[in-house]
């Protein structure tokens, strides 16, 4: 019986998104393999290297004991996570449009797995609370970061390090040199707010301002950021705060000194613990759909004029996704405008409950959203409809002549038989027959091909026919034979 459960051999990328997935499965048929066997059972160690593949040795090559290979291994497959970071997740998952409850509720219990929780007392529990609640209630981005750097962090141990490093950001004010806000002997008024504001946008929390009033002859000095009395920078109203006008944080409208409001967003050069994806145009906002790539939420651009599917390339790095070598370029709706194709990888794609495993993608860029959708995704459907919530009717092209606004460059393929005659003919080799149930399993294996883009149709009059061929444990592979 135990040659049934006999497992594969492991062979997964410790860089891949399910390395810990594919890790946990192998190792529960791999014991399961073991406890059938009973007191055949050789050496663990020894059965252990030969159901793993040549790269997957060299972690464990040194190792004398199976229980220390299989620590090194866990090790290997398994990331650590962060307990507090996982239960924030937890708490600000919304229900997505478009999703079921029933979808909901299962995104809700896979990520309870990484929460760590276990049967404690009212008294732990109330603290774990009292913990969460203090990280993210915190105003300073560092403080935050740094304490998120602990894998499991208990309440007493928190508020030690958040004390020791507010500590630390006071004493570090009284190295820092204010910066002079007040006009040089000679100049105008309007060079001193233009060097004032120029100061102001090199500000970070960690560098503040301990000295903010602008100064004129025979007036009373005035904060530059709220228009009070002078103050220290850390005790200004405005610190916080953001101009309605030009949108930049550090000061009060009443004193801003931009005359047009400002369309863009500010950005903070204090560094911290996030995810920063692409951000599309306004325009396109109806085109984009929420989307997640290897279990991660993102947006995604459907375009019908793009040929080919992309991804951004720095999203695909935050996403620490395998990006493989790739040479070629992708021409624009304008022909003078190209960009290059650096790489290309293959990511799990879900859209609304429709599973896309292993799809591929070209990276580029500086694109303009986490990934776009082009053609080559939409081919497998029928059809896909987005509403623009339009006052006409809907329109339905059957058949148009679309122009290409963005299509992966291509080259004229190469004549396979440029070399053969005009009188070279195919040589004619009779059809093999197959059982009912092989005929079954090609027609479905060629039916999963297509879909999923491995295969395409072809009216070449060379064929190499298929077989079906199946291993001790009767498992079916589809095969060519180009003999």
């Amino acid at each position: 019986m135990h040659k049934y459960l006999r497992p594969e051999r492991l062979d997964a990328n410790p860089d891949s998104p399910t390395a810990a997935k594919e890790w946990f499965h192998w190792k529960r048929t791999f014991t399961s393999f073991l406890t059938s066997a009973g007191e055949e059972t050789p050496d663990k160690l020894i059965m252990l290297i030969n159901f793993v593949s040549p790269r997957v040795y060299e972690y464990i090559g040194e190792c004398e004991t199976y229980d220390t290979a299989i620590t090194l291994l866990e090790a290997v497959y398994v990331r650590p996570k962060n307990e507090v970071l996982a239960r924030h997740l937890l708490i600000t998952r919304r229900k997505q449009t478009g999703e079921t409850l029933d979808q909901f509720l299962q995104e809700l219990k896979v990520l309870t797995k990484d929460c760590n929780f276990q049967p404690i007392t009212a008294d732990k529990y109330k603290e774990e609370y009292t913990r969460d609640a203090f990280i993210n209630g915190l105003c300073s981005q560092i403080v935050r970061q740094r304490l998120l750097e602990n894998k499991i962090l208990d309440l007493k141990t928190m508020f030690d390090q958040a004390r020791t490093l507010d500590l630390a950001q006071g004493s570090n004010e009284v190295y820092v040199q204010p910066y002079s806000v007040t006009a040089a002997i000679g100049q105008k008024q309007d060079e001193s707010v233009s060097y004032s504001t120029t100061k102001l946008q090199s500000v970070t929390e960690k560098d503040e301002i301990t000295s903010a009033a602008a100064q004129r002859p025979g007036s009373k000095q005035k904060c530059f950021f709220c228009g009070n009395n002078a103050h220290a920078r850390r005790f200004c109203p405005a610190k916080d705060a953001s101009s309605h006008n030009c949108g930049k944080k550090g000061h009060f409208s009443k004193v801003c000194k931009s005359n047009t409001t400002s369309t863009g967003t500010s950005a903070s050069c204090t560094p911290i613990l996030a995810t920063m994806t692409a951000a599309s145009p306004q325009c396109l906002k109806k085109a984009e759909i929420n989307v997640r790539v290897n279990e991660r939420p993102c947006k995604a651009l459907i375009d019908t004029g793009s040929s080919e599917s992309f991804i951004d390339r720095q999203f695909a790095k935050l996403m620490s996704v395998n990006i493989n070598d790739a040479t070629g370029s992708v021409s624009m709706a304008s022909s003078p405008l190209s960009s290059p194709i650096v790489g290309i990888c293959n990511v799990n794609l879900n859209i609304d409950g429709h599973f896309y495993p292993n799809m591929q993608l070209s990276v580029l860029n500086k694109l303009c959203c986490d990934i776009i959708l082009g053609q080559d995704f939409m081919k497998r459907h029928d059809s896909i409809k987005i509403s623009f919530g339009g006052s006409r009717p809907a329109v339905e092209i059957n058949d148009s002549n679309t122009v290409c606004g963005l299509a992966a460059s291509s080259v004229d393929p190469p004549e396979l038989f440029a070399n053969l005659t005009s009188e070279c003919r195919p040589i004619a080799t009779k059809s093999r027959k197959y059982s009912a149930v092989d005929r079954e399993f090609i027609e479905k294996e060629t039916t999963r091909l297509l879909t999923e883009g491995i295969i395409e149709p072809s009216m070449s009059p060379w064929r190499a026919q298929v077989l079906v061929t199946s291993n001790e444990r009767h498992k079916k592979r589809l095969v060519i034979d180009y003999s």
